[in-house]
């Protein structure tokens, strides 16, 4: 079976150069990207948002990893969960 495709556009385009142009520490606590909910956006995380990626409206689907809610766990989910890694918050 073969992937859909991901499009992206501009304001996708804006998402992911603010999560590249980061340096560790830069990114404030989002909850959101702990897919998990253990507090931190770590390796775990990471793992999750590699399953569910590419899989909507498949079994593996994990809505908790549409990190954006557009409906699909996409290399935008990703870039948002580079620009939180290692950071901590509250679960």
């Amino acid at each position: 079976m073969s992937r859909p495709r991901v499009y992206a556009d501009a304001a996708d385009l804006g998402v992911l150069i603010a999560a590249f142009n980061t340096t560790p520490g830069d990114a404030v606590w989002n909850a959101a990207a702990d897919i998990n909910g253990d507090g931190s956006v770590d390796a775990l995380d990471l793992s999750a948002l590699i399953n569910a990626f590419n899989t909507r409206l498949n079994p593996d689907w994990n809505p908790a990893a549409d990190l954006n809610c557009d409906n699909s766990v996409d290399a935008l989910d990703l870039a948002l969960l580079i620009h939180n890694f290692n950071q901590q918050g509250e679960p």
